[in-house]
């Protein structure tokens, strides 16, 4: 291939270039530039470490670009790529720079770009109405409250993973993987290695380790029915597979933190959603069970953890791994109705939010995490969400240990 450049851009003469057909290209772009202030974002004075009392006041700059380029090869084979850059304003200076240095340094790219898309997608596999998306993708269902793009964040959702789609004029069916965590290929990449760094190859510990099972899985079946018009019936299965170590680097992971390490969780529920003239309802609820390990099995000393009732678990970092039963349950309620007649078209809603929890936070002896004595952990995981749409922007509050009234 030869290639020419002119005015800084790089074009091609090789003749294959000639033949792409430009009516298949898309090309798409978004750039947000945003400023953020916060006050008292502690809702107390509190101690800064300095001998100063703060009150959280803070505020910063922040941007994110997107490009994408989707082709389509043919009808049923299309690609798509996003690639994303997200930095806040002044992350890249240094803290002794200044004057022209410190406005060099930060054309240095150092971190913020990234692959936030990119996947093929092939359609009609098979029967007409299957298609098969891998590669990374976002993964959004019903309202976001579990899966969400979380378009707000300048970051964004994005999974690894492979995603079938069934679709007909009554239901469609979704069923899908992500890898969330692989310890394996974070070392492979050379990024928070343990156990030494690994070349960033196809394989990273082909030559010098044996690849082990502590990743992080989501598993997935979500169904839509269409019985009628407007209206939509969305059954789902979600399964959390978590099976890294509980200690990493030194660090005991806590048993209250989203997605938490070392646990077994299943999601059985679903969503009622539609829409009669200017009255709309959604309903959506889950169940969710399996095990997790406790907060004494986490724990890597015997103090205050006592015998874990019906396991037999009677020393820290000595137990039956996951040792707690998950029994934990949400349920969301929005209603309201729109007055199309009325300019701006008013809406009046209602609605209530739902999620159980423990009844303390990490407390001396007890071998859950939360309720002494008890086998069982009912704090609900939120997962993957877009929460702005339901918690408000404050990001104070997540589905799980509320009662919510709006």
């Amino acid at each position: 291939a030869v290639f020419a450049t002119v005015g800084g851009a790089m074009v091609a003469a090789d003749p294959a270039f000639a033949k792409t057909d430009v009516d298949k290209l898309t090309i798409s772009g978004e750039i947000r530039e945003r400023y953020e202030v916060r006050t008292d974002a502690s809702f107390r004075s509190v101690a800064n470490g300095a001998g100063q009392t703060i009150k959280g006041n803070e505020s910063v700059g922040s941007h994110r670009v997107r490009v994408g380029i989707g082709y389509d090869l043919t009808p049923d084979v299309s690609f798509f790529a996003q690639i994303q850059d997200t930095r806040y304003f002044g992350s890249e200076g240094t803290a002794t720079g200044s004057g022209i240095a410190a406005v060099s340094t930060q054309n240095g790219n150092f971190n913020g770009i990234d692959l936030h898309q990119g996947y093929i997608q092939l359609k009609n596999v098979l029967v007409p109405g299957l298609s098969l998306k891998a590669g990374r993708q976002e993964i959004i269902f019903g309202d976001h409250r579990l899966f969400g793009n979380f378009n707000w964040s300048q970051n964004g959702n994005a999974f690894d993973g492979v995603r079938l789609t069934h679709s007909t004029q009554r239901a469609d069916v979704d069923l899908f993987w992500a890898r969330i965590v692989d310890p394996f290929a974070i070392a492979g990449s050379g990024v928070a290695a343990t156990g030494g760094a690994q070349p960033a190859i196809l394989f990273p510990g082909s030559s010098t380790a044996t690849q082990s099972s502590n990743t992080q899985d989501i598993y997935g079946a979500y169904v839509t029915l269409k019985p009628v018009k407007n209206w939509t019936i969305e059954p789902y299965f979600f399964m959390l597979a978590d099976h890294r170590p509980l200690v990493t680097a030194g660090a005991i992971s806590s048993i209250l933190t989203a997605q938490a390490q070392g646990q077994s969780r299943n999601f059985l529920g679903g969503r009622v959603n539609g829409k009669q003239g200017g009255l709309d309802f959604t309903y959506e609820g889950n169940y969710q069970f399996g095990s997790i390990a406790s907060q004494c099995t986490r724990s890597q000393t015997a103090a205050a953890c006592g015998t874990f009732a019906g396991t037999g678990v009677s020393a820290a970092g000595t137990g039956a791994g996951q040792d707690a039963r998950i029994n934990a349950h949400q349920h969301a309620v929005k209603t309201g109705f729109t007055f199309d007649a009325v300019p701006m078209k008013p809406r009046l809603g209602f609605e209530f939010n739902y999620a159980s929890g423990d009844k303390c936070a990490n407390g001396a002896g007890a071998v859950n995490g939360c309720e002494q004595g008890k086998d069982h952990f009912n704090t609900a995981d939120n997962l993957y969400p877009t929460n702005h749409f339901h918690m408000g922007y404050m990001d104070l509050m997540a589905w799980k240990n509320m009662v919510n009234y709006q």
